[in-house]
């Protein structure tokens, strides 16, 4: 025993556990607080080890096949939430019961992150900057929390014509190049994209398309005067606007005032006509 090392003292007490005949006892601890000492093992964390290892508990990695199923068995069992089938023995909550206090740990929870988590957003608050009158693009994307959807890399692009730096003969040159995706109702043109599986590469050809489109509004060779605007797509549009039975205004011509219904000659109205004259 004395030419035990401390590494080899501590691990044959230990092992010793394994066995299901093994009893905690002071004369047990004592070699193992030793061992510990010479290896710079406080007192304290020894006796905290030596009290929470259980005695006829192996080590997984000692385990045989049928003992590591047994013991994966045992702790999802230990761990499986209890269900609607189980009899109710009477000895605890019913299951409905059960399914309550579930509820209520959940909305006390989302208190929790209420109350502590979400006050921390604070230091990512920026300040709002308006946008400048420069800022023409406006790009939109959709985002879905939680799942991967095909939706995702579509990238929409929309401005005004108005606000771009253009002539008159330029932007409608631009407005006809642009045709079905231009609404003459807003002076607003709204392309979209997505023909490549991510947002930025949408993002990079929608920017190719508009450079396209004004490069080729700048370029007054043939500038397409005698094209107009084509409209057609937005008249549909205004169309279901619009009421299914539209207000007209009463013809002056029907009206007759002289068929209205009289008021009635009643104590009151005869003294409030007597007086308004007076």
């Amino acid at each position: 025993m004395a030419s035990e090392s401390p590494e080899e003292i501590l691990e044959r007490g230990f092992r010793q556990m394994e066995s299901g005949k093994y009893k905690k006892s002071e004369e047990q601890l004592q070699p193992l607080l030793d061992a510990g000492k010479q290896l710079g093992v406080s007192p304290d964390e020894v006796k905290k080890l030596y009290s929470d290892v259980q005695v006829g508990m192996v080590p997984r990695d000692r385990m045989s096949p049928e003992q590591r199923q047994q013991a994966d068995q045992a702790e999802v069992e230990a761990l499986a939430p209890p269900t609607l089938d189980e009899p109710f023995k009477f000895d605890d909550l019913p299951p409905l019961g059960h399914l309550l206090l579930h509820e209520h740990r959940v909305q006390r929870e989302y208190n929790r992150i209420a109350a502590y988590q979400l006050p921390q957003l604070t230091q990512f608050v920026k300040p709002y900057v308006p946008r400048r009158k420069q800022d023409v693009l406006r790009f939109r994307y959709a985002t879905y929390m939680g799942e991967a959807h095909p939706a995702e890399k579509k990238v929409t692009v929309s401005f005004h014509t108005r606000d771009l730096d253009l002539t008159e003969p330029q932007r409608h040159k631009l407005r006809v190049l642009a045709g079905a995706r231009y609404n003459a109702g807003t002076d607003e043109v709204r392309i979209a994209a997505d023909r490549y599986p991510d947002q930025a590469q949408n993002k990079r050809f929608l920017g190719q398309i508009v450079a396209d489109l004004l490069a080729h509004a700048r370029d007054q060779a043939d500038p397409l005067a005698d094209v107009p605007v084509d409209t057609r797509h937005v008249e549909p549009k205004l169309r279901r606007n619009k009421p299914i039975y539209p207000q007209h205004a009463f013809p002056k011509d029907w009206e007759r005032p002289q068929d209205a219904p009289k008021p009635k000659n009643d104590l009151f109205s005869a003294v409030a006509r007597q007086l308004g004259q007076n």
